[in-house]
């Protein structure tokens, strides 16, 4: 009876996602009057939940409420924040971005590729060789708001080494992954920042499977990006505690699973679920400009026997792991006959003698380049200088045999290359020289290169050497 006496039956608690979004389904006969809709919201405050928006009835029903038509609530009490606009991708889709920040999926050479499948191209710090993967990698994916419980509510990586075919081989990449998310904080309170379990998801036993969406815990603001390396990966490979024996091709595939018959986990049909599949093909960074999401070619795409065709279950990629130490160290300067600097690092030369230069630079399987240098007191001496990949036969008139480059060059140009005399001087016919070997590893993880791999390093490896000579 208008206005005082109404009767209200509750018909659906819904959750919103952090965009204020929701839905519900309310079943009524066709016949007869259509339903009429109410609606109050509550939000968690300091993890109580607390009534922030419930009008008067008779001025806030939705009578006669049309089906499928969209409900807009404002709600204006001061403890709520606002909405924050994060991208969300929309429907059934699952997007494979990149290996950390600076390698995108289309960088990773595939089976066209042919060796050099699972490396990586361009490399790092202006070399344009494949190169593989080292240390940790974290894979960036983005499930669509469309990949709802009933469609799939877990993912899971996995890796096995290539060239191995056996099911029994595949191994789960089970290392923590979480969130961190803001806490809701009255005035004159600090903000605390959280972290959230994404997986392995502590409450499912027999097997490590990780949450599409986890739930903001009680007490959440909002969720948050403190570190992008935390925040942004959905799972880690920690490939530098693999035996370096098994440096070389690996494969990862990625697949979604939900609850099945008894509970146990299923892996999703990704063809019978009608989910999508897409990858980002241009370079890393992903900074400002358009990035069109690509399908993966057939080397990327894991499918099973199917009707009428294949099924399309999961998206694998081979990775190229090389976590292996480069080698470098310079070696004694010798002249004619093999007389060497010594211990003193002096050179006693006749007119005409020459100095031989070497340098030993290399890594197990070619991924490294070197820089060698060699200076006049103060004067850079491009003759005796060379810079290239470990593999080169040949730079700067330096020839390899095995690992050693070497080059003999004059004393006189030693002593006079780009040499500037001051007026009223002649040239010097005894210098001190020093030598500098840098050897560059081309493995990445995917956010830069591996410099920890670089040579030389330790006892027995000589980065900088110096040395003199004077006429005998």
């Amino acid at each position: 009876m208008w206005p005082y006496f109404y009767n209200c039956d509750e018909v659906a608690v819904v959750t919103t996602d952090n965009q204020g979004r929701f839905e519900a389904s309310v079943w009524y006969p066709c016949a007869g009057d259509q339903p009429d809709l109410y609606f109050w919201v509550e939000y968690s405050i300091g993890g109580v939940w607390e009534t922030v928006y419930r009008p008067r009835i008779a001025c806030h029903t939705w009578w006669n409420f049309v089906c499928g038509s969209t409900v807009t609530i404002t709600v204006s009490d001061l403890r709520v924040p606002g909405c924050i606009d994060v991208p969300v991708v929309l429907g059934r889709k699952v997007v494979i971005k990149t290996i950390g920040r600076n390698i995108s999926m289309g960088e990773i050479l595939g089976v066209p590729a042919g060796t050099d499948e699972g490396l990586h191209v361009p490399a790092l710090e202006g070399s344009g060789r494949p190169s593989p993967f080292g240390a940790t990698l974290e894979p960036r994916v983005d499930f669509g708001n469309g990949i709802t419980p009933a469609v799939a509510t877990h993912y899971r990586w996995s890796y096995r080494r290539l060239p191995s075919v056996s099911e029994a081989d595949w191994r789960v990449l089970d290392a923590r992954v979480a969130r961190h998310y803001r806490e809701l904080s009255p005035p004159g309170a600090p903000v605390v920042y959280k972290d959230a379990l994404v997986g392995p998801d502590d409450t499912i036993t027999g097997g490590y499977f990780f949450k599409i969406r986890p739930a903001l815990p009680s007490g959440g603001e909002d969720w948050e990006v403190l570190d992008e390396r935390f925040d942004l990966a959905s799972a880690y490979f920690e490939t530098g505690m693999l035996p370096l024996v098994e440096h070389g091709r690996h494969e990862l595939k990625l697949e979604l699973f939900k609850p099945g018959a008894g509970g146990a986990m299923e892996r999703v049909d990704l063809t019978a679920a009608g989910v999508e599949l897409y990858e980002i093909s241009e370079p890393a960074p992903l900074t400002a400009g358009t990035y069109v999401t690509t399908t993966p070619g057939a080397d990327r795409q894991l499918k099973v026997p199917g009707i009428p065709a294949p099924h399309l279950v999961g998206y694998r990629v081979v990775l190229h792991i090389d976590n292996r130490l480069c080698f470098g160290t310079i070696n004694e300067e010798t002249l004619p006959g093999g007389v060497g600097a010594g211990r003193c690092g002096f050179l006693e030369y006749h007119a005409g003698d020459s100095v031989t230069l070497s340098f030993r630079a290399g890594h197990p399987a070619n991924f490294a380049w070197f820089e060698f240098g060699t200076v006049r007191v103060s004067t850079g001496l491009p003759s005796a200088s060379a810079s290239e990949y470990v593999d080169a036969v040949t730079v700067n008139l330096f020839n390899r045999s095995g690992e050693i480059f070497s080059k003999s060059i004059l004393v006189s140009t030693l002593l006079t290359e780009n040499e500037v005399v001051p007026l009223g001087e002649t040239s010097c016919t005894r210098a001190a020289f020093a030598e500098a070997l840098r050897v560059y590893a081309l493995a990445s993880d995917g956010y830069g290169r591996l410099s920890g791999l670089d040579a030389p390093r330790g006892p027995g490896e000589v980065g900088i050497r110096a040395f003199a000579m004077t006429p005998k």
